[in-house]
Order: C-alpha cells, then structure tokens, then sequence
C-alpha cells in the first residue's frame, strides 16, 4: 500500500494540472477510503476499523457573480460536494454488564455494516500564483450523518450507533 501510495503521490508531482476553463464542471466518482473510531478508555477501549467505499457528486461554478462565461474579473467560485459511504467495520472492545461493581467482558464482532451521507457547500475565489499556479481558498458549511449498525444481527449485543457532523 506505501508503494502504490508514493507511485501516486510521484506521477502527481510531475504531471502538471491545468485548470478547466468551462463555467460550470461536474464530476462523479467512486471512493475509496478506511474509516477507524477509537474510543481510547484505560482499560477498556474499543475501537471500529474498516474500509469503505462509495460515490462522490462535485460541482464547481466558476465566476459565480458574471451571468454568462468563466469572466477575469471576477474570480469567485461555488462548490457542492456530496458523498455517500458504506462498508463493513469490526468491532473489538467490551461489553459492560449492569452490575454493580460492573463486569467487562472482551468482545469482537466482525462485519458491522456502516454508511455515511454527506454534503458541503463552499464559496471562495481563484487566485493565479504566477502562470501555472492558481490558489482557491474558500468559506463553506458540511454535514455528516454516519450510521454504524452494531445491532443489525440478533447475535450481537451492541447498539445502533449514529453521529451527526456539522462543521
């Protein structure tokens, strides 16, 4: 995996990128990526870690203020990203029973079904850093909503466990 990731990141380095010149792009594209969640008690920690994979749907609106074409004058842009992830993850950590003093019991459980949907808006401006170089910062807002479905199988007992992003 190192390997294939410096390939990568070298054809990167040497290929030049040359921005689009089109008002309006579109892409879709599938994604890949690991997900872990750790949960680092002192103890008795538990962690999720798997991969997941998807489709991503990116918009970009070049010179957002000038009605018609890709315009000089105005280098605002406008970016709508949204994704949808899913994969399986496994579990090892605890189970904690209701006694008290409570009672720890070590606990794996593989292939827990997981999914994310995502969005974000962005807004920002195109700046030329000499003649190849372009510079975009940006402003924007995002959600996620992740779902991780520890209890889907009547043999597990875990719980249904959600996380809402807002950022």
């Amino acid at each position: 995996m190192k390997k294939f990731l410096l390939l990568a990141l070298a054809v990167c380095a040497v290929l030049p990128a040359y921005a689009q010149d089109k008002k309006n792009n579109y892409s879709i594209a599938y994604e890949t990526s690991s997900y872990g969640y750790k949960e680092p008690l002192d103890l008795h920690h538990m962690e999720l870690k798997g991969r997941m994979s998807g489709v991503v749907f990116d918009y970009i609106g070049r010179s957002a203020f000038t009605a018609k074409e890709v315009d000089a004058n105005d280098p605002s842009f406008l970016a709508l990203q949204l994704r949808y992830m899913q994969g399986d993850t496994n579990y090892d950590g605890w189970l904690v029973s209701g006694a008290i003093p409570p009672v720890y019991t070590k606990h794996y459980c593989p292939d827990i079904p997981n999914y994310y949907v995502e969005g974000r808006l962005t807004a920002g401006g195109i700046y030329e850093l000499g003649s190849v170089v372009e510079f975009w910062p940006y402003l924007g807002i995002g959600a996620r909503y992740l779902v991780n479905k520890l209890n889907d199988d009547p043999a597990n007992t875990g719980y249904r466990r959600t996380s809402t992003y807002f950022y």
